[in-house]
């Protein structure tokens, strides 16, 4: 496609957009003085297919029927073929435990823990009666210079639980947002410390940080990098991954070889950009979507000996591997690798 017609094609999607924000506003504006919008034949028709029965409320002892239902076309599916997945949809209905139930009836085995997030199982007792007790008390509190009782509570218990010297807790919506504000708080930390030049930041080759504009930058996803390349920061270098098919192919747990790889931190990155310039180091513990790449033993360490002496900054990406997902509340459990 040609860039006149993606640009044409960008507009229109726009001027949909701002059409639907002006609309929302003259129904919500109408509602608040007590009238109804005044909706065309065509309009009406369009509202009433959309406030048809929610999917749940249909008889699932036919899944052709639940497909009916649908519009399938409505939703962009995040990271999904979405053509492929219209074409033959893969629909989940419900969940319990380990276990999501399909359109069909079929039990189909979560093994994945959704994207790893689910790891107490799905619908728990004590869970849903938890959500439903505090929906039913406050629903929701800004934390912008406000608070409410359930927030500290539970930071408090985060760092109950954290590595020792980790006494704060900024709570977030999403992995991707955890990574952008980890590296908006690195730039903060240097500038307030007159270390205003530590600007750049180090990833690492296969590495994912998540599908924001920063994470994709310290990542290492080729495709990301390949297809988003033109909005990414321009001060990010990257250490290689450190899988080694050719000594370290079948090697379980952690190899005993490879730390040095942690070396070029030291002896190609910190030369070429002066640590004057270096804001954050920033890594999975165990690489997860670029292959699940178990570090050798004193990588970490060794990453975390160098930023010590010159200043920088290191950050674990524990989004994959947190909270008992490795064994233990963390990678960064043990003191010498524990990032800053």
């Amino acid at each position: 496609m040609s860039s006149i017609p993606a640009t044409l094609t960008f507009s229109r999607a726009l001027v949909v957009v701002v059409v639907l924000v002006l609309m929302a506003r003259v129904v919500i504006v109408q509602s608040l003085v007590g009238g109804e919008p005044r909706l065309s034949a065509k309009r009406r028709a369009r509202c009433a297919r959309i406030r048809r029965p929610p999917p749940q409320d249909i008889v699932m002892n036919d899944p052709r029927q639940l497909l009916q239902s649908l519009d399938l076309e409505a939703f962009w599916m995040p990271l999904t073929s979405n053509r492929a997945f219209k074409q033959a949809p893969r629909l989940v209905v419900g969940a319990k435990d380990m276990y999501y139930t399909g359109a069909d009836g079929r039990q189909v085995m979560d093994a994945m823990a959704t994207l790893w997030c689910v790891n107490a199982g799905h619908c728990r007792p004590r869970i849903v009666e938890a959500i439903a007790r505090q929906a039913g008390t406050l629903d929701y509190c800004s934390s912008y210079s406000i608070g409410h009782p359930v927030a500290f509570e539970a930071a408090h218990r985060v760092v109950q639980i954290a590595p020792e010297g980790m006494k704060h807790v900024f709570f977030v919506n999403s992995g991707s947002e955890s990574v952008d504000t980890a590296l908006k708080i690195s730039l903060a930390y240097h500038r307030l410390r007159g270390a205003a030049t530590r600007t750049r930041f180090i990833g690492r080759e296969r590495g994912f940080h998540g599908a924001n504009i920063g994470g994709m930058s310290v990542g290492g996803v080729p495709a990301y990098r390949k297809a988003f390349g033109a909005a990414l920061l321009p001060h990010v270098d990257h250490l290689r991954h450190t899988q080694d098919l050719a000594t370290r192919a079948f090697v379980h747990g952690q190899s005993d070889t490879g730390a040095a790889l942690a070396e070029e931190l030291e002896h190609r990155i910190i030369p070429l950009h002066d640590a004057i310039n270096i804001a954050a180091v920033i890594v999975e513990p165990v690489a997860g979507a670029g292959g699940v790449l178990v570090p050798p033993q004193g990588y970490l360490e060794r990453l975390r000996e160098i930023c010590d002496r010159h200043g920088i900054l290191l950050i674990f990406d524990e989004v994959i591997t947190g909270f008992g997902r490795l064994g233990r509340r963390s990678r960064a459990s043990s003191s010498a690798s524990c990032p800053t």
